[in-house]
């Protein structure tokens, strides 16, 4: 007899849990992407159930396994993986998956590359500092400009060699000074149109070629100005040696 009401009790508890259960959709379950436009921009979709895959659902929320990161939205038709928090369909969040209908990126080391597609922009805010340490090369491709923007200062250091390359023009501009240094020799141009040079004597060599200034000011070395070929000295005869 006991054994008897064990089995009715066992049986009451189960029609009240399939009873509890109705409407609901305990199970974790596949879905097909149907709309990623979110009007109020909360990273919701709407998707298609294989229950009733003639309907759309309500908004499902994105579960996010990374805190900080707002990844772009899965596209239509893709697959998603969708969880019923306590069974309860308007109350469900969303995970993409890899299948045939989101294949995998296609990187060369599976098991330790990295892959990232972007199909619209990136934004990136770093309220501390920002580090990378990279064992290999860096390379930047783009195909419109390059801009970096600073508020202190801009630095670039280098072991070896730093090469520049522009096939139209390279502008360096300073609202105080540009200064060349190589050693300890260094010209200094200042924005008020002068310029200092030191570090030892200054040395040009042409290769053979001769240096054409075109001036209609006047040229002077400390205060004096220089002679040239054609001038007429105080006694009014001509220059006619250039005098090296």
């Amino acid at each position: 007899m006991n054994d008897i009401f064990k089995i009715l009790n066992q049986s009451q508890k189960a029609n009240q849990i399939a009873l509890d259960q109705q409407g609901r959709m305990p199970y974790p379950t596949l879905a097909i992407v149907t709309t990623n436009v979110d009007p109020q921009n909360k990273r919701r979709i709407k998707v298609s159930l294989p229950s009733s895959p003639s309907l759309e659902s309500d908004w499902i929320r994105r579960l996010d396994i990374a805190p900080g990161v707002d990844a772009n939205l899965p596209p239509i038709n893709s697959t998603v993986l969708i969880l019923f928090v306590d069974g309860l369909e308007s109350n469900a969040y969303y995970l993409p998956i890899i299948n045939d209908t989101n294949p995998p990126k296609d990187k060369e080391d599976i098991v330790n590359d990295y892959y990232s597609s972007i199909p619209g922009s990136k934004n990136v805010s770093v309220s501390g500092t920002d580090t990378l340490n990279v064992s290999g090369e860096i390379a930047i491709s783009s195909e419109k400009s390059i801009t970096s923007t600073a508020t202190e200062d801009v630095k670039a250091y280098s072991k070896r060699n730093i090469f520049m390359q522009a096939l139209q023009a390279i502008t360096l501009s300073a609202a105080q000074y540009v200064l060349l240094q190589a050693g300890t020799w260094f010209v200094k141009l200042y924005s008020n149109g002068t310029s200092e040079m030191g570090g030892g004597v200054l040395t040009v060599n042409c290769g053979g070629f001769g240096i054409n200034f075109v001036s209609t000011g006047t040229m002077s070395i400390n205060g004096k100005q220089i002679a040239t070929v054609g001038a007429v000295d105080s006694r009014g005869d001509t220059i006619v040696n250039k005098g090296w």
